[in-house]
């Protein structure tokens, strides 16, 4: 026995389930809607791709696109916006580079694509207030004019199929005309709610655009640099107004969004309206502009300042347009946002003068505290020009910017009511997405905790109270500032700066955030900078440890809680320490370490439920930090404390815990790869393990727990493993054993651990096998382990445990079986074979355990493709025969004990041998001759041997399909060369052999034919061939199982009367006695004379359907005896008086068609056995011609031959392998000299076509050699 492949069995089961997940996962993606698939992933990026844009105009464009929330319309992107001319149109992908026709939404989360998402187009012409078809003059204004708009839906222009997840789809987009430009600002509104109502909108000739979406899941930047075709690397990125789910350290942002919302202006004296124009700039306290912050959308240049649509002649303008602001951080707290109104003339002599500003308002976006302008609306104060002082440029700020904080300054300031005017209004909206500053106040005193270092405390209490989201937007900042606290203030500060770090990490760990936690990974890996945090973290946690806090220990468990995380920034400090001084020594460090973990003991020693939790979270975490730990410590090290502090927890109630612990230690660090440190652990590993299996107790963490560890053993390349195989072997083979027994074969445990099972067996070697074996005390011992064992792995090859499709796991099964069965055996013999010792159950599991095994039809290599069967050969060879020639070793060796196993495994030898395999049969047909000469030893005959023989092969080959003519042939050739040269058995054994093959013969006919509906007739031939053999055996309950085939063949072809003739077959078999009968098919549980009597019933009924009601006379007679003069049930017998009279009359008075009669010869070899060169008479259907009837028997053999003549067949053609048939109609030839002349002609009509056994039919004659055509009479 050799390894057949390297991976283990418990590594190909995970990637068989791993497999399965994933099938399962589409085929539950293919049944979700769309809408939920639409949100499957968790970060997707929409790439959009402008293709062409049909518009006829001279002026200038700006196409903006932004995504819209249609559930709870509202704008989710910053705007794209693209810069068209003339010269561009229509083909605007060719015409422009990519960079300039593409964008990608970015930040959209899992619940973005669950919406009615939509995109919006919004155009906005440049030129003069009115569209001028002429060429444009040479100093034509730059108004910015509402123009046209569109939306379309986001859902419906993707393809969610993940198979062809973000397929390239191009559609059109109907463009649609601004009408009234006062209702621009929620044009896309109404179009969205049209769309969603399905209402058509009416669309204008020439104005359109197409474009195309894909979605990309994944980072970002991954996706840019992996799609060059699709992505340019400098593609316009449109982020989210707002933050996406995570955000990861280096993804810095400071951005103001402002949305322009409405104004309420005077008309200034003129008698129509205004054409205002808002000029948005960003300026400091000094009247500097703020360069190139201002930007209109992604894809446009930082500018100076942003202008704002022109609504012509309307003084109360709604404008809902947005654009970004990006202060640098360092001039954030000095600016603000000037917003100028002006008035722009149409009239080109007054227009020369240029634009008439008539007021201002503005906006701080960093309030006097330090926090950022709260998100939302504001009500701006409107100011007159007077303020606007070139000598004095910050002279406005004194004043209040909103309406809000007007009331409380007005009398403070004195402000001068002429500065402002309380008829006019301007309203904004801001969004401020920055991982700089914040709106929160407590967040702020943290931050700038230098500014005021008295109040740390203060500041460092008041951080719980900050919202967990505003925490993850700044969490590097905020871990910045509590370490440098940490590293300057450490005596008054420390504990605090602890239980923030400890506050922080459990938030970190709540459901909500845990997508943070990556965050917080990359954080110390690459960011922290803290080199003698270690110095004090180590101290504090100690502290914590040991006094707790609280009687229910509730700070101490958020302490162990965030173990993994407090002991990795204490190794990155040290790591950061030792950069700064390379060679410096870490025993100190070491030393504080080991201080930790006795705090850890202590921890695990206590008792109380309070320490429950503490204790296990310390459990949980620990084997997390192995990698960390391992920079410092080397592995015996980190092997003895971490088995101290495992052995520290002695509580019952820890169990699951200490498994997980386990589980850990294995699965995240190499502890088990090393020899020395895994010496100190694996104790551990079994004792914990075996008390568990052996109280089927945790059984899947169990599970989990041994199938990794068999999995870390399996890939140890520095050393053998045989020591600690054997050690699990001695230790948990039974349990395993036991626990596969036990768990639920419908559960996803009972796949690992026969998984597990294989693994181990697999990996003992044969001095592995050998030393377990040995190491059972007594033979009781020894016997119950091999009883489970050859038990437990029959019931693996008769159940299904894995899915038919899992090819590999289940013939690696196959495999470790054999191996494992062949080292179990030498037991077998070893021990159990001597008659004092021999164990006849134990020796017949072991052979039903060998038979199941051959039997398997996995291993029937020949029903693969060649390619296949050959790689299957070249890995495990033919299993079958090794297993053959084992069980024959096994038989042979038990002697003169064979006849313990006769007649109970001649069944089970049978089906071993039935296998079609040719050297796997000439191997174990010879078990036969041996069962039949210790019979004939024991018992004088081999009656034994031939009942239970004959009986079980007919189960093997109707209905289990088994058998072929091969095994026939073999069958006789091998068991008659063995019989003839014993003359004690020579005379029964070769009368048994050619029983035997007589009935293969017959078994096989039928079996040909059984299946087909067309050869009913072959059948029913077939049928009664084997009626005739079982008649002749005495085998009446085959005999009456056949006679029930019969009758449905007969009943489903409409005979009638012959279906009936074969239930009075039935019913001869039967006496009127009270003996109970099973229930049988469609007969219930009864007693014999009741079945009979049911029979005679139904056999009446169907000779009456039949009109044969002579015959049905005959039966009625026999149960008006029975009812008359036996029960005395003269009900009954009325009944059937009655019946029997009705026939009588129906004789007399009905026509009945005569039956025509016909001879078919069948001749060949390719016929069945009992057809072959025999001639029959059939009973043809009412009126049929010879025609209709050769046509239904041709039907019947459709390769043979019809001749047309009578004349009889020379050898040749009775030898032939062409199957030849010769049919003509014959006359029946009654004796009814019996019947008196002057009876009724109804009456002996009957007899002449009825009860014949003698036909006459013409052909032609002949005398002589010479034939003369003109004397042929017929």
């Amino acid at each position: 026995w050799c390894r057949s492949l390297e991976s283990n069995v418990v590594e190909l089961y995970k990637i068989h389930l791993q497999s399965l997940k994933e099938t399962k996962k589409i085929e539950r993606e293919v049944t979700m809607p769309r809408s939920s698939l639409s949100i499957m992933k968790a970060h997707r990026h929409l790439l959009l791709s402008v293709k062409t844009f049909v518009c006829n105009i001279e002026d200038n464009l700006e196409v903006y696109f932004s995504l819209f929330d249609g559930d709870n319309e509202r704008f989710l992107s910053d705007r794209f916006v693209m810069y068209l001319d003339k010269e561009v149109l229509p083909d605007v992908a060719e015409n422009l580079s990519s960079e300039k026709t593409k964008t990608l939404f970015t930040d959209l989360g899992r619940k973005t694509f669950a919406k009615e998402l939509f995109i919006v187009c919004q155009v906005i012409r440049t030129g003069h207030m009115h569209t001028e078809l002429s060429p444009k003059k040479k100093h034509s204004p730059n108004f910015r004019r509402p123009f046209a708009c569109g939306v379309f839906s986001v859902q419906e222009n993707i393809d969610h199929d993940d198979d062809h997840f973000g397929e390239d789809r191009p559609f059109f987009v109907p463009l649609f005309p601004c009408t009234n430009e006062a209702n621009f600002h929620n044009m896309h509104e109404d179009l969205i709610r049209k769309f969603l109502n399905k209402s058509s909108t009416s669309v204008v000739d020439g104005m359109s655009m197409s474009a195309s979406l894909k979605v990309f899941n994944g980072d970002r930047a991954r996706i840019i640099g992996a799609n060059p075709l699709w992505i340019p690397a400098d593609i316009c990125v449109a982020r989210k107004l707002g933050f996406p789910e995570v955000i990861l350290p280096g993804d810095i942002r400071n951005d103001v969004f402002v949305s322009l919302e409405r104004g309420e202006f005077e008309r200034g004296g003129k008698s129509a309206g205004r054409n205002v124009e808002v000029t948005v700039s960003v300026l400091l306290s000094n009247g500097t502009v703020v360069e190139n912050c201002v930007y209109a959308g992604s894809g446009s240049r930082g500018s100076n300042e942003y202008n704002s649509l022109i609504l012509y002649h309307n003084n109360n303008p709604n404008w809902n347009e947005t654009f970004k602001l990006n202060i640098p951080t360092d001039k954030f707290h000095d600016s603000h946002v000037l917003f100028v109104f002006k008035h722009c003339p149409t009239t080109s002599h007054v227009r020369e003068k240029g634009k008439k500003v008539f007021g201002f308002a503005f906006l701080r976006p960093l309030r006097t505290d330090g926090t950022t302008l709260v998100d939302g609306g504001h009500h701006l104060v409107f100011y007159k020009t007077s303020l606007l002082d070139s000598k004095n440029p910050g002279k406005y700020l004194a004043y209040p910017s909103s309406v809000a904080d007007l009331a409380w300054v007005e009398n403070e300031h004195g402000l001068n009511n002429s500065a402002k005017s309380s008829k006019e209004a301007f309203f904004v909206s801001t969004l401020i997405c920055s991982t700089k500053l914040t709106q929160n106040l407590d967040l702020v005193g943290l931050l700038r905790w230098r500014q005021h270092k008295r109040k740390i405390p203060e500041v460092l209490d008041s951080l719980v109270r900050v919202r967990g989201d505003e925490i993850m937007k700044f969490l590097q900042d905020i871990l910045d500032a509590l370490f440098a606290i940490l590293n300057e203030d450490t005596e008054t500060s420390g504990m605090l700066v602890f239980n923030n770090l400890i506050f922080i990490i459990n938030l970190l760990l709540e459901t909500k955030y845990q997508q943070f936690q990556a965050v917080l990974n990359t954080y110390i890996s690459h960011h922290f900078s803290a080199a003698l945090a270690h110095r004090h973290i180590v101290p504090l946690f100690n502290k914590v440890m040991s006094i707790g806090k609280g009687k229910d220990g509730s700070d101490v468990v958020k302490v162990a809680k965030s173990l993994h995380y407090v002991i990795k920034f204490i190794m990155q400090s040290w790591a950061l320490n030792i950069r700064t001084q390379p060679g410096k020594s870490d025993l100190e460090f070491k030393s504080s370490v080991r201080e930790l973990f006795a705090k850890l003991n202590e921890a695990m020693e206590r008792n109380g439920d309070g320490w429950r939790g503490t204790q296990s979270a310390i459990l949980l975490n620990l084997p997390k930090v192995y990698k960390d730990l391992s920079s410092v410590f080397n592995d015996d090290e980190l092997a003895d404390m971490l088995k101290d502090l495992f052995c520290s927890a002695r509580s019952s109630s820890l169990i699951s815990s200490k498994l997980n612990f386990l589980d850990g230690l294995i699965t995240t660090s190499p502890l088990f790869h090393n020899e020395s440190s895994r010496v100190t652990l694996m104790p551990l590993v079994l004792n914990c393990l075996h008390q568990q299996l052996l109280q089927k107790n945790e059984l899947k963490t169990c599970a989990d727990i041994l199938g990794n560890l068999l999995s870390c053993l399996s890939k140890v390349t520095n050393g053998s493993v045989n020591d600690e195989v054997e050690q699990i072997s001695k230790s948990l083979l039974q349990v395993v054993f036991q626990a596969v027994v036990a768990v639920d074969r419908t559960s996803p445990r009972a796949g690992k651990y026969v998984a597990i099972l294989y693994t181990l067996l697999k990996m003992m070697s044969e001095d592995n096998y050998q030393s377990y074996l040995k190491s059972f005390e007594n033979q009781k011992d020894l016997r119950d382990f091999l009883n489970k064992a050859f038990g437990v792995f029959t019931n693996l090859l008769r159940r299904n445990i894995y899915a038919d499709d899992w090819f590999v796991m289940k013939i690696e099964g196959n495999y470790v079986i054999l191996g494992a069965v062949q080292n179990f055996s030498q037991a077998l013999t070893d021990n159990f074979l001597h008659e004092d010792a021999f164990d006849y159950q134990l020796w017949s599991t072991y052979f039903h355990l060998a038979i199941a095994f051959v039997s398997h039809e996995i291993l029937d290599v020949h029903k693969y493709s060649e390619a296949k069967r050959m790689k299957i050969l070249e890995k495990y060879g033919d299993m079958r025969h090794v297993m053959g020639f084992e069980l024959v070793r096994m038989w042979n060796s038990l002697g003169g004990l064979q006849s313990n196993f006769i007649p109970s495994m001649i069944a089970p030898f049978l089906e071993m041998t039935l296998v079609p395999e040719p050297v796997l049969r000439q191997e174990t047909l010879p078990l036969f001759y041996d069962m039949m000469d210790k019979e004939m030893k024991n018992s004088g005959n081999i009656k034994k041997v031939e009942e239970e023989f004959v009986d079980k092969l007919d189960v093997f080959l109707s209905k289990d399909g088994l058998g072929d003519e091969e095994y026939k042939e073999l069958f006789e050739q091998i068991l008659t060369e063995k019989i003839t040269r014993n003359k004690e058995l020579m005379k029964p054994g070769v009368l048994f052999v050619n029983s035997v093959v007589q009935l293969l013969e017959r078994l096989l006919d039928y079996r040909k034919v059984s299946s087909r509906e067309e050869y009913r007739d072959m059948k029913m031939g077939c049928i009664v061939n084997l009626l005739n053999y079982y008649e002749e055996k005495g085998k009446e309950d085959m005999f009456l199982r056949y006679v029930n085939k019969l009758y449905d063949l007969h009943l489903s072809a409409e005979n009638y009367i012959e279906a009936g003739f074969t239930l009075f077959l039935y019913a001869s078999c039967l006496e009127f006695e009270d003996y109970q009968l099973k229930e049988e098919g469609d007969f219930p549980a009864q007693t014999e004379r009741a079945r009979k009597e049911m029979l005679y019933k139904k056999a009446i009924e169907l000779l009456d359907k039949g009109k044969l009601w002579e015959s049905a006379i005959r039966i009625c007679k026999t149960l008006i005896h029975e009812y008359e003069m036996e029960v005395f049930d003269f009900i009954k017998l009325s009944e059937m008086l009655q019946l029997q009279a009705t026939f009588y009359e129906n004789i007399i008075t009905t026509h009945r068609v005569e039956p025509i009669y016909f001879r078919v010869g069948f001749y060949g070899k390719t016929f069945p056995s009992f057809l072959q060169n025999k001639q029959f008479v059939y009973r043809g259907r009412p009126v049929e011609k010879i025609g209709e009837f050769c046509f239904r028997i041709q039907r019947e053999y459709p390769d043979a031959e019809v001749l047309r003549h009578n004349n009889p067949l020379n050898e040749e053609r009775m030898l032939s392998n062409k199957p030849y048939i010769q049919c003509c109609k014959v006359d029946p030839i009654s004796d009814n000299s019996s019947i008196p002349r002057d009876v009724n002609y109804r009456i002996s009509s009957y007899y002449d076509v009825n009860w014949i056994d003698k036909f006459q039919l013409t052909r032609p004659f002949h005398k002589g050699e010479i034939k003369d055509k003109s004397n042929e009479f017929a």
